[in-house]
């Protein structure tokens, strides 16, 4: 199975914020497939905005 997901028209101001805010969604999704209680939303897309934050800074 694969799930594609595209997002268009950002900001690149905008990019650390969506990219975490989808990661941490996709990796609820993914605790729930695999049957483990889902990753905790807020503190994980905190953490995820950090790194892609500096992910984005280092391009």
């Amino acid at each position: 199975m694969l799930l594609v997901l595209t997002h268009r028209c950002l900001e690149r101001k905008q990019l650390a914020n969506v990219a975490s805010g989808w990661h941490t969604h996709l990796g609820i999704l993914e605790d729930n497939l695999h049957g483990v209680e889902p990753r905790p939303f807020w503190s994980t897309h905190v953490r995820m905005e950090t790194e892609y934050t500096a992910r984005l800074a280092a391009e």
